[in-house]
């Protein structure tokens, strides 16, 4: 399984949301087609309306239709905390902190700028639910000219995303509405304020900026070309934030910087075991002040198809303070999870907590985990940064060996790629030998550069032997040369076949070289 790095924001869980949306389907899901919004949501109990009204900046439009095209109150109950379990910024711990501060965020939009009618609450309640307090909210006082009557308003300005939004009451009853909005540049956005050809592009707008690019949002915002913008800017802000999410305090975090991948191994009959292998940066990890080392809580969730838990599993990281640590401090230090599964589909949430700094993040992916016991199989392919004769007790024991991940998957040009795999079901004699023959191949991604010029690259690397040993299950462990590599990513891609009975099994992963 290719490797992930974790992020948390809602990049990474959105997907993952609508994903989860999936999970109850209607029953009359035919009724889509006779789709009428407006019917269906006058069908729905006050209650239930309250709620689709508060959450509805959450869902895309066919999350919405999927909603309320559901038969009963029960499954429409269901399907909203299938929706809040894949929204969890931290899924493997009982706090949905988005949850709750989203709905701190509808209760003050009730209470300060409520309305006797639907949503129950002017654009103002609006942004306050997507984006918070603001930094700073001005008053805008108003004027009856001669020539032109200016309503009294309000200016939001959002520092952490470089944001302003500025309200007019048109029709001077208390229901403020939108004026104009701007967006600052993000890293996916780039301007050209010498030519001006190009402002901002609304649908590629990014929220999960770094906290250094929202700063320097905050000063372009101040730009005389932005400030003439600002004033014949169009109203945009629906058109910029029709079918994304809020923006949540733990969006605006800083992450701790953690890599990890998915293991697949024979646990046992009708068992897998399931390893979440970890990689994070030992300077990432801050020191704890009171025992003076650095401790890493990791945690994952499984959940099947209809979200329910089916495993939660800890482990720790920890090592020694920097007087104590004599690593190189851009070193990675490993970690594991182990889960025992049934084969099967499922959702796993993934969290890294530095217990010094608090920082944390979080990730979500699915797996479907294969029966190793049927027939001849081949284990997921554990990339490894070690591996070496047992001799003390170790987490990252493997019968006689010490196998440490390499979840990162990236090795320098001239080391060797190491790696670990598990062959099931062979054939064995009557002394219970099993004979079988390995052949793997390295194959580029992409092409290869060759001075100024691109050019397909063939098998860069292969190799076929043949294996015996008692039993029907063989581990194996590679060290594979990197010299006729070049810095690049690559697939790996190895084939295993019985000798006595010919069948075969292939099994296959992406790794990158760099260079030193």
């Amino acid at each position: 399984m290719n490797v992930r790095r974790l992020t948390h924001g809602l990049q990474s869980i959105l997907p993952f949301a609508a994903l989860a949306a999936l999970t109850i389907l209607p029953a009359g899901l035919e009724a889509a087609q006779r789709y009428d919004e407006a019917a269906l949501i006058d069908r729905l109990l006050p209650g239930e309306r309250d709620t689709l009204f508060a959450i509805q900046y959450l869902m895309n439009p066919f999350q919405q239709k999927q909603y309320l095209t559901l038969e009963t109150a029960d499954e429409r109950r269901a399907w909203i905390e299938c929706l809040w379990l894949g929204l969890d910024p931290t899924p493997a711990t009982e706090t949905n902190e988005m949850r709750i501060e989203h709905w701190n965020r509808v209760r003050l939009a009730r209470e300060l700028f409520g309305l006797d009618k639907a949503p129950g609450w002017d654009k103002r309640g609006e942004v306050l639910i997507r984006f918070g307090i603001p930094t700073r909210r001005e008053e805008n006082w108003g004027n009856i000219g001669y020539y032109r009557v200016i309503p009294v308003g309000e200016t939001w300005y959002y520092g952490s995303i470089g944001m302003t939004v500025s309200f007019q009451d048109i029709t001077q009853n208390g229901e403020y509405c939108l004026a104009h909005e701007i967006f600052g540049p993000t890293s996916r956005q780039i301007v050209d304020f010498r030519r001006g050809e190009q402002f901002l592009n609304m649908d590629e707008i990014d929220y999960i900026a770094s906290p250094d690019m929202r700063r320097m949002i905050g000063v372009l915002i101040a730009s005389d070309f932005l400030k003439e913008r600002v004033a014949v800017s169009p109203n945009r802000f629906l058109e910029g934030t029709v079918g994304r999410a809020c923006v949540y305090r733990f969006d605006l975090e800083e992450p701790l910087p953690a890599y990890f991948d998915v293991t697949a191994f024979r646990g046992g009959p009708g068992a897998v075991r399931t390893e979440v292998n970890f990689e994070i940066p030992l300077d990432a990890i801050k020191c704890d002040t009171v025992t003076g080392g650095r401790h890493v809580e990791l945690r994952v969730i499984a959940r099947d198809m209809q979200m329910r838990e089916v495993v939660l599993a800890t482990d720790s990281i920890t090592t020694p303070g920097p007087a104590d640590d004599p690593g190189s401090p851009d070193r990675l230090v490993p970690g594991r999870v182990i889960c025992t599964l049934e084969p099967g589909y499922y959702r796993l949430g993934v969290e890294a907590i530095d217990r010094g700094s608090g920082k944390r993040c979080a990730f979500r992916t699915t797996v479907d985990l294969p029966d190793f016991d049927s027939r001849l199989t081949v284990s997921d392919i554990l990339f490894a940064s070690r591996i070496s004769e047992l001799e003390q007790i170790s987490r990252f024991a493997r019968g006689t060996l010490e196998v440490v991940p390499h979840p990162v998957h990236a090795y320098v040009h001239g080391d060797p790629l190491i790696l670990y795999f598990e062959i099931y079901g062979l054939d064995t004699d009557r002394d219970g030998l099993a004979f079988y023959q390995i052949r793997y191949r390295i194959d580029p991604i992409g092409k290869r550069r060759r001075g100024p010029v691109l050019v397909s690259a063939e098998t860069a690397v292969s190799s076929l032997f043949e294996m015996s040993g008692f039993g029907a299950s063989q581990i194996q462990r590679l060290e594979i040369a990197t010299d006729n590599l070049w810095k690049g990513i690559f697939e790996l891609t190895v084939e295993i076949m019985d000798r006595r009975t010919r069948e075969s099994t292939v099994q296959s992963a992406r790794f990158s070289i760099v260079n030193r």
